[in-house]
Order: C-alpha cells, then structure tokens, then sequence
C-alpha cells in the first residue's frame, strides 16, 4: 500500500485516547436531556405543575453553569461528572419508583437542572479547548456526537410513546446516571487557566455577563444557542402532551420525526460551516426559519406524516447551532483571562430561552386554538431576526479586517 494511504494507527490510538472519554461524556450527556425533555411533561398530570417543573429544569441552571465551569477547571470534569452522576441516578430511581408526586417535582427538576449544568457546558469547554485551532472541524465530530445520544433516547422515546409507557424512561435514566459514575474515573483532570476560576456563583455570573456586554460576537453565538431549547422543547415536551389525545399513530410519528431529525442532522455536518465565519452564521439563519416551518406545521396538523415531517425539518438547525454557536463563543474567547465565563454565559443563554420558553407554551396551551402553532412562530422569527441583526453588527466590526472571508 503507498505511504501515503496508509493508516496511522498509532496516530488514531494517540486521538483515540485523547478524545473518547470527553466524547463519550457530550453523548451521553445528551441522551440524558433527550429523555428529561419528555419525560417530565409525561410524567405530570396537574397542567399548571408541568409547564412550572420543565421551565425549571431547562432554565434554573442559569444560576449553576457559570460555576460548573469553573468548578470543572478547578476540580476536573472527572470528579464534577462523579457527583452529576449520582444525583442522576438517585433522582431518577426515585421518579422510577413513583415517589414524587405534584409540587415535589418542581424540586426534582431543579436537581435536575443542576446535573445538566455539571455535565454539559464543562464538556463543551473542554472539547473545544482541546480542538484548538481545528474548531469548524471538531465541532463537526460534536454534532455526530450530541446528536448520537439524541437518537438512542429518540429511539426510546418513539417505543414508549407507542406504547404508553413513559415510566421505563426513567429507568434508561437510572442506566445512564450509574454509566456517567463508572467512567468518571477516565474523564478529563482540571485544566488550570491564567486567572483562576471563581467558585463563588455570583462572581462567576457576574464574570459571564461581563464578557457578554463586552463582545457582539458572543452576543451573536449566545442568541444562536436559544434555537434548540425551542426546538426541543416544541418537539419532545410541548407536541407529545398536545397531541395525547390523537391517538398512538400521531405518538408514533413523533417519534418517527424525532429520529429522522437527528439523522438529517447528523447528515448535515457535511455540509455546514465550509466556507466563511460569515457564512456559517448565514446557514443558521437559514435553517433556523425552515425549522420554524417545520415545527409551526407539526403543531398546527393532525396527520402523521405532517408532524414526522415537520420536526425532521429542524435536523439541519441542529447541526448548524452545534457548530456555529462554539464558532461563535470560541472566537469572543480568544485572549480572554476568563475563556470559562464565555463559555458559562452560553450555558446561561440557553437556561434562559428554556424559562422563558416553556412558560409562553404552557400560557399559549392554556389560551388553545391556535395560540401554541403562533407561539412557537414568533419565537422562531425572534432568534431568527435577532441572529441576523447581530450578525450585521459584528460583520460591520470586522470590516477592513483582514481574513474576514477566510475559512473558519
């Protein structure tokens, strides 16, 4: 065989060994929010209960992120996933077991939410501190990875809808909690930065606020974060409930359409963030409002395919806010003292959107007709136009700078 097609095993061991257990940490991670995102609607029946407990899970570790990721830098991600994982695990067998009943899972889900924060956002920083300069191409892997824990959990989700047997999510749940304790002892030992990381949450907040109103790229890959709280909240939590009373084959087709948009996201890494910094921002803008389409047309029809349809139209946004928003944050990171705020503040801006998003469903739901499909619209249309205001800012910025048009 010529040298130069010849496979560098020792080269794939050494990334191999690098890379899998953070890799492995990001996956799981995400079929961990996959799961939440519907099982907990599922599992509450008061109608002013549930919207209260799934805002608190997406959005009450806007207080925590911050300190997670400095956390993670002080202690390492190892032990920080150790303590993630049991409380997964022992709040999962608990929901298991039908212990929590009405305003006790309002508590649950603030645990919850603080799992989320130890295990997502220090993942992400490290994964990207570890790409350095190969940013676009490593946040590729990322999407394959994310949307790799998406899919097994969408697969669980399509069998349990069909079958009306949302409590054996929970027991998934108490698997992957006892998954994230026994390989914790491979994951990533602190990485020190030049500043040092502030433990105290407030001053870690304060430091990811900071760099927000200090940088219009940030600003820029903190408002591309919010499109997929909305879009998984409208298609795991807000379409299933609505939809309870169409029968199992509109279930089905949730699920269905789960799967497909994680695959059509998977497929779009070959596609997305080729060409300029500019450009990749273009293509989320792009995607996002046919993802609005999508999602306003499986809230508004009752025909299967329609809503398998319609959330599979969301893939390609998946994979584009996956990339662009690191791109984004990574680029406002450069040269900073504090990289970990950065990174803390896109945390933050997804908590965020997951408050205010599923308080504006539970209040479209309750005002019915049509009040959910407009709902999830001007949303859509508000990060949309956002994106692109943002985006014209900073282009006009960078303006005579050079490299503006190179590849990201």
């Amino acid at each position: 065989m010529d040298k130069q097609h010849r496979i560098d095993w020792a080269k794939l061991r050494r990334r191999g060994r690098r890379y899998w257990a953070i890799s492995t940490q990001i996956s799981l991670y995400f079929g961990v929010h996959t799961l939440l995102m519907t099982a907990i609607p599922l599992s509450i029946s008061d109608p002013v209960i549930r919207p209260i407990a799934l805002a608190l899970y997406m959005g009450a570790g806007i207080a925590f992120d911050s300190f997670a990721t400095a956390l993670s830098t002080r202690i390492g991600n190892r032990r920080v996933a150790r303590i993630a994982g049991g409380l997964l695990t022992a709040m999962a067998f608990l929901a298991a077991l039908g212990g929590v009943q009405d305003w006790a899972w309002l508590v649950l889900a603030v645990l919850f939410s603080v799992c989320s924060s130890l295990l997502y956002i220090p993942g992400i920083a490290y994964f990207s501190n570890l790409l350095g300069s190969r940013q676009a191409d490593g946040q590729r892997i990322s999407v394959i990875l994310q949307r790799g824990g998406a899919l097994g959990s969408a697969l669980i989700i399509s069998a349990v809808l069909t079958q009306d047997l949302a409590w054996i999510m929970w027991w998934f749940l108490v698997g992957l909690g006892l998954t994230f304790g026994a390989l914790s002892y491979r994951f990533p030992r602190p990485v020190r930065t030049a500043e040092g990381a502030s433990l105290n949450p407030l001053a870690a907040m304060a430091a990811s606020v900071s760099a927000t109103l200090h940088s219009p790229t940030l600003m820029l890959g903190l408002v591309v974060s919010c499109i997929t709280p909305l879009m998984f909240l409208l298609h795991g939590s807000v379409l299933p409930v609505e939809k309870a009373g169409a029968g199992s084959t509109v279930g089905a087709a949730i699920g269905v359409g789960l799967i497909l948009r994680e695959l059509l996201s998977v497929l779009s890494v070959a596609f997305i963030a080729r060409g300029s910094f500019v450009r990749a921002n273009v293509e989320f803008i792009i995607t996002s409002v046919i993802a609005g389409i999508g999602g306003v047309t499986a809230a508004l029809s009752s025909q299967p395919w329609l809503v398998a349809v319609g959330i599979a139209l969301g893939g390609p946004v998946v994979a584009s806010t996956v990339v662009v928003t690191v791109l984004n944050v990574n680029r406002s990171a450069i040269g900073s003292f504090r990289p970990w705020a950065h990174f803390g503040a896109m945390g933050m801006s997804q908590r965020l959107a997951g408050l205010a998003v599923p308080l504006a469903f539970g209040f479209a739901a309750g005002a019915g007709g049509a009040a959910v499909p407009i709902a999830a619209a001007v949303m859509f249309a508000a990060v949309a136009g956002g994106a692109l205001v943002l985006l014209a800012i900073v282009v006009r910025q960078l303006r005579g700078v050079n490299g503006l048009g190179k590849s990201v």
